[in-house]
C-alpha cells in the first residue's frame, strides 16, 4: 500500500473530464473496467483513507458535477478503479 501511495503522488491527476466521459459513456466505462487490475487488499485494521473518502463523497453527491468537484486526485484514482463507484457516478444527474 505504501508503494501504491508513493506512485499515486507521482502520477498526474486524472482530469475531471475523464471521469465525466467514463460516467456518461457506457462503452468507455466497460472498456476502462476491463483493463483494471484487481485492487490490492488493504491491511486488516488499516483501510485506505482515500478510498473511504472517495466512496463517501460519491454516495453523498446529488449530481455528477458535485461529485467531481469534491474528489481530489488520489480519490479520483480510487473511483476510476472501482466498478461500484463508477456505476454510482453514472447514475447521478449532470447537475
Amino acid at each position: 500500500m505504501q508503494r501504491r501511495d508513493e506512485l499515486v503522488k507521482l502520477t498526474p491527476a486524472i482530469p475531471k473530464e475523464a471521469l465525466r466521459f467514463i460516467a456518461r459513456n457506457r462503452q468507455a466505462m466497460l472498456a476502462h473496467l476491463s483493463g483494471n487490475l484487481p485492487r490490492p487488499a488493504e491491511a486488516r485494521g488499516h483501510p485506505d483513507p482515500h478510498r473511504l473518502t472517495a466512496e463517501q463523497k460519491v454516495f453523498d453527491a446529488k449530481s455528477l458535477q458535485e461529485a467531481l468537484s469534491w474528489l481530489g486526485p488520489a480519490e479520483r484514482v480510487h473511483v476510476a478503479g472501482d466498478p461500484r463507484l463508477l456505476e454510482r457516478l453514472a447514475e447521478l444527474p449532470d447537475s
